[in-house]
């Protein structure tokens, strides 16, 4: 008698565990899909802030037109993505904060870069040469994007 219920015992705890065991699993892999696409939404985001910027080096767009087209974009769409990008990053796969700070980084130098080409088109119009170089920090921005999505990948591999 002790042992049937003794084993009851012990087949609901192992029960148990397994059902905990599988809502954690659902939990983070929620949350790794979630990251993966606030991931996406910003770098887009950060793509297509800052490709007006090549069209205003080469003259295509006047200053005033592609922050009209800056402005525009579609708020609601990536309203807060960042905020829950980072969130998620640091509270529930540390792991990739280094690949999340090499999106910063980038997001930092394309910038800086604004800055630098809005100070010299103040005095001089369409600078051909600034074209070449935000095309290079938006190459890098997607590469930066595919960097961290599969790094995601490879810990979804393992929940």
């Amino acid at each position: 008698m002790i042992s049937i219920l003794g084993s009851g015992v012990v087949s609901a705890f192992v029960a148990q565990k397994l059902i905990n065991s599988r809502t954690e699993k659902d939990f983070k892999r929620k949350k790794l899909e979630e990251l993966f696409l606030a991931i996406d939404k910003f770098c887009v985001s950060l793509s297509m802030a800052h490709f007006a910027w090549t069209r205003v080096a080469k003259g295509e767009l006047t200053y005033n037109e592609a922050l009209d087209l800056i402005i525009n974009l579609d708020k609601k769409e990536y309203s807060g993505v960042f905020q829950t990008a980072q969130m998620l990053t640091i509270l529930y796969f540390p792991e990739m904060l280094p690949a999340f700070k090499k999106i910063l980084d980038i997001r930092a130098r394309l910038t800086a870069l604004q800055f630098e080409f809005k100070t010299i088109y103040k005095e001089i119009g369409p600078i051909p040469e600034f074209a070449n170089k935000f095309s290079i920090e938006l190459i890098a921005v997607e590469q930066a994007s595919e960097q961290f999505k599969n790094g995601l990948a490879e810990i979804a591999k393992n929940i």
